[in-house]
């Protein structure tokens, strides 16, 4: 069984026109950031569980992942 936790950023920018947009509010023309991070369970090389929480401008991301390896 392996267990780790992982940190992450990221900075970046979404090209797009207002009109293909449901609310241009949200189009900005300045650069976006996210940080969050993580923690994942790996169970004998077959399932593995994943827990995030990331948060931005936009407000919290939770985030849970569950698979399968075959």
């Amino acid at each position: 069984m392996n267990v780790g936790l992982y940190a992450g950023f990221d900075y970046g920018r979404v090209y797009v026109s207002d009109d293909l947009v449901s609310d241009p509010a949200f189009n900005k023309d300045g650069f976006n950031t996210s940080i969050g991070g993580g923690m994942f369970l790996n169970i004998v090389d077959m399932m593995t569980v994943n827990i995030s929480v990331f948060d931005s401008d936009d407000g919290l991301r939770f985030a849970f992942k569950f698979g399968f390896g075959f």
